[in-house]
């Protein structure tokens, strides 16, 4: 049984200790409870001292007098008088050394344990854990950004269908019935503003995820570079270096792993084409397209061919203007994605356009930030990947 079971049931056996040296109640359920546990969980082997009232502590005794003994629990001591002590068992030479390897492994970041000239390392992995911690808050708030962006991008597309429909209407409408014709005009401007607030709002709500992002991508990098820094120490140490600092970079390369493994990470084969990075996406869950990754597109853009390929008819769609690579303006046309997936990387309502054929490049598009911006983006050039993280919320 671990040390830290020993350890737990030391400090539980220290309060009835002294609360009975104390002369308080004590009573006989409390103790029943408390030996079935030490029995049910197999106390540790140690230096064992009994107590006349029952009880018993495990440790290591590192001091041993006529009067008291100091008994050494991991991270802390303890003094027992010795009028309270009624027997001692002592453990060998080779369970001490055994249990004194447990304790540096597990409490490896305690400063009793820490190697001199390593404490830099400590320093810095504290510094991390306060920055991991603000990753988990940025995580989840950007979940929170995300969903009510979901909810409003939702409505925009409602917004814009009836918009559309209402001026299908209002040019079928003459002008010689002013009321009908007035009233269409009347919605179609209040249907217009409420968008164009509904759209502002999703822009907040993009703006605040992105900026989430960052402080997540943050510390990723940070995480990443002490990590390999960690290693670089650990894989400079020899064979024969001492058996506390490999057990110390050993432990802080574990829990590394540990926060590494927090992220989900989902490896994308990728191509390389005329200096373009090239992958495989599935839209709307249905159709497969060859699209560029292209960190620096706002939005993910389509041909006007894989456009239809996806059922989208441009005549009804809002137009937006858009800037292509050589600095021209273009007219494109705004869609909705329902989904996007990228290997394991899957993610809803995502806004794109659809470029006109004279811009077209050759593939099927390009794939740009509003479906990128949800993960951390990473190029394995050696191996062909490309590496999307994402950190689990509720971390």
């Amino acid at each position: 049984m671990s040390c830290f079971i020993t350890n737990l049931l030391d400090i539980v056996w220290a309060r009835f200790y002294f609360e009975s040296i104390m002369n308080r109640r004590i009573t006989f359920y409390k103790w029943c409870w408390l030996v079935v546990l030490s029995t049910g969980l197999g106390v540790c082997y140690a230096d064992k001292i009994n107590i006349s009232n029952g009880g018993s502590f495990s440790g290591l005794i590192i001091e041993d007098t006529k009067k008291h003994i100091v008994l050494d629990l991991g991270t802390g001591t303890m003094n027992l008088d010795r009028k309270y002590i009624k027997s001692i068992s002592y453990s060998s030479d080779v369970e001490r050394g055994e249990i004194k390897k447990q304790w540096r492994k597990k409490h490896f970041l305690n400063k009793k344990f820490v190697p001199a000239g390593h404490e830099d390392a400590v320093a810095a992995f504290r510094k991390l854990l306060l920055q991991r911690d603000v990753a988990a808050r940025a995580s989840r708030a950007m979940l929170t950004s995300k969903r009510k962006e979901n909810i409003y991008l939702k409505k925009v597309e409602e917004l814009k269908s009836e918009i559309i429909q209402t001026r299908l209407r209002l040019e079928k409408t003459s002008k010689l019935d002013v009321d009908a014709y007035n009233k269409l005009v009347h919605k179609v401007n209040t249907l217009t503003t409420e968008t164009s607030l509904m759209v502002d709002q999703v822009e907040e709500f993009s703006a605040d995820s992105s900026l989430q992002t960052s402080v997540i991508s943050s510390y990723l990098t940070k995480l990443l570079g002490f990590e390999e820094l960690v290693r670089m120490r650990r894989n400079a140490l020899t064979a024969d270096a001492d058996s506390d600092v490999l057990s110390f970079y050993d432990g802080l390369l574990g829990r590394l792993a540990e926060f590494d493994g927090e992220f989900a990470k989902n490896r994308i084969k990728s191509r390389q084409r005329g200096g373009s990075t090239l992958v495989t996406v599935v839209m709307n869950g249905k159709v497969s397209g060859e699209f560029v990754l292209d960190t620096g597109a706002e939005l993910v853009a389509m041909s006007e061919e894989f456009a239809v390929r996806l059922g989208f008819g441009s005549s009804v769609l809002p137009i937006v203007e858009m800037t292509v690579a050589d600095g021209r303006k273009v007219n494109a046309r705004a869609v909705l994605l329902k989904s996007v997936k990228l290997g394991d990387a899957y993610s809803e309502n995502v806004p794109a356009v659809i470029m006109p054929r004279e811009t077209s490049s050759g593939y099927d598009g390009l794939l740009g930030m509003s479906f990128l911006r949800d993960y951390l983006v990473q190029l394995d050039g050696a191996n062909g990947n490309l590496i999307l993280r994402r950190l689990k919320v509720g971390k």
